[in-house]
């Protein structure tokens, strides 16, 4: 059995997590991205 979660994000960064739990494994998938500041978009 397959479960998805799907998880914000904090700060400067754009809310894109999602945890794949298939049986008793787990899978964080993290999509986000820095935006605000140059020097955090630079991080990208």
């Amino acid at each position: 059995m397959a479960e998805l979660t799907f998880l914000g994000a904090t700060g400067t960064v754009t809310g894109s997590k999602c945890l794949l739990e298939i049986d008793q494994h787990k899978i964080l998938v993290d999509c986000g991205l820095f935006q605000g500041k140059k020097e955090n978009r630079l991080c990208n």
